[in-house]
């Protein structure tokens, strides 16, 4: 029997329980509500929540992978469901989902029950297990609240008309986290992936292979797959593999799309901020642009997302700066004073949406925060975030001893950009100041 409770409760306004259930019926939705501090992988079987359907987790805690299976049982559609462990590192784990409404807001109320393995000598971590607890639940009230309430004030409602919609780099950060909130908008969502996988389209850039029959019927493409520039040093053999990341996929899928029966009306391609610039970065995303030139020439609608630096503890520049400002060991990189472009991944696919659903989105448009900040900055607000100082700058020549070309123009140039156009359209940005949302995305 369980030993220990734990509750949360959120009123949720201008909002009915049938779209809370629909909300967290949303598969890839657990991934999106699991604080970006844990490190978790989901697998549903099946992928919808329904009477017996089982959600695989597994969690790293200290430096160790943890498998955590839950089956879902009183399943109620528009009222909540329970999920039950039955492997994990609990005695005993049930989690109850309830949504009420008064005809106008709904509650949103989070109960579990727990016991810990080996009581009463593990009563100690009871304190500790309710203090994550609560972290994780503030987060996944502040995701939905915020999620919901945008649908009504930024896209006026669920998205009236439904798009399937096809995406290269779904597994990665940005690519995972955008098909789950598409998922939500109500449109079909279908992954483009180099290896086989059941429902998605297989395709080899390199070998120009992609079957165009995988194509036809789909309303947009959003092309998010290309190496990432700042993994290691760049040789004269990866630049070449970067670049050539970015510019083939590219062109097979412009090539493929113009000689469609039935072409998408929609093409979203990301780029990069050091569009139009010099050096190697500037280099690759002008080919990357230029690589889809001429879709407007054949009716399709084609966005360019010019994404500053996404921000995430769960991958990214934000991942590989952690672990050394939580040992007390970060600081500012190269004088700190140059200007470093941000946005936050929620940001980063609210945009995304927008441009796949609004007509006004159209040609190259600047994915950043409005608040500029230099990387001194930056450094001081993540280890206040973490509650360490940041003492121990990295000084701009041992970054170019460490990274050469590549820590030259990726961490130590200074790059300026401005959302002018998401301001034009009165885009209202969720994070739109690096310190509130450091705590929002470290528990703090």
């Amino acid at each position: 029997m369980p030993k220990h409770e734990f509750r949360a409760q959120t009123l949720i306004k201008s909002c009915l329980p049938e779209t809370l259930w629909r909300y967290h019926s949303v598969p890839g939705m657990v991934q999106r509500l699991t604080p970006p501090w844990e490190r978790t992988c989901v697998e549903f079987t099946p992928e919808t929540l329904t009477e017996g359907s089982v959600a695989r987790l597994r969690i790293k805690k200290a430096g160790i992978w943890l498998s955590w299976h839950a089956r879902h049982e009183d399943v109620q559609p528009g009222s909540g469901f329970a999920d039950r462990q039955t492997k994990g590192p609990f005695a005993y784990w049930r989690h109850e989902h309830l949504f009420a409404g008064n005809g106008k807001d709904s509650w949103l109320q989070d109960t579990v029950r727990f016991k810990l393995p080996f009581e009463p000598f593990t009563r100690p971590a009871k304190q500790w297990v309710l203090q994550q607890l609560e972290a994780m639940f503030a987060y996944r009230h502040r995701i939905t609240a915020m999620d919901i309430e945008r649908e009504h004030t930024l896209f006026g409602g669920p998205a009236t008309t439904k798009l399937r919609v096809a995406i290269t780099g779904m597994t990665g950060m940005l690519g995972s986290s955008l098909a789950t909130y598409l998922r939500w908008r109500g449109h079909e969502v279908i992954g483009i992936t180099r290896n086989k996988k059941d429902g998605w389209i297989q395709w080899n850039p390199d070998a120009a292979e992609l079957d165009p029959e995988q194509l036809e019927g789909l309303d947009a493409v959003i092309h998010l797959a290309g190496e990432n520039l700042a993994d290691g040093r760049w040789t004269e053999t990866r630049k070449r593999s970067i670049l050539q990341s970015r510019t083939r996929s590219t062109q097979l899928l412009v090539t493929t799309l113009a000689n469609l029966k039935r072409r998408p009306s929609i093409f979203i391609s990301a780029s990069g901020i050091h569009a139009g610039g010099t050096g190697f970065p500037a280099e690759v995303c002008d080919a990357w642009e230029k690589a889809s030139d001429g879709l407007d020439r054949i009716g399709i609608r084609r966005v360019i997302l010019r994404f500053g630096a996404i921000l995430q503890p769960s991958g990214g520049a934000l991942a590989k700066m952690l672990p050394a400002f939580r040992m007390g060991l970060g600081g500012s990189i190269g004088g700190g004073q140059q200007r470093m472009p941000w946005i936050a991944l929620e940001d980063a696919v609210e945009v995304t949406t927008l441009a796949l659903e609004r007509h006004d989105f159209q040609g190259a448009l600047e994915v950043v925060a409005p608040q500029s900040i230099n990387q001194a900055a930056f450094a001081k607000a993540l280890a206040k975030s973490l509650r360490r100082p940041a003492i121990f700058p990295l000084p701009a020549m041992v970054v170019r001893v460490l990274f050469g070309e590549m820590g030259e123009a990726m961490v130590l140039s200074d790059i300026s950009a401005t959302p002018v156009k998401l301001l034009s359209r009165n885009y209202r940005f969720r994070w739109p100041k690096i310190e509130p949302f450091l705590h929002h995305v470290l528990g703090r």
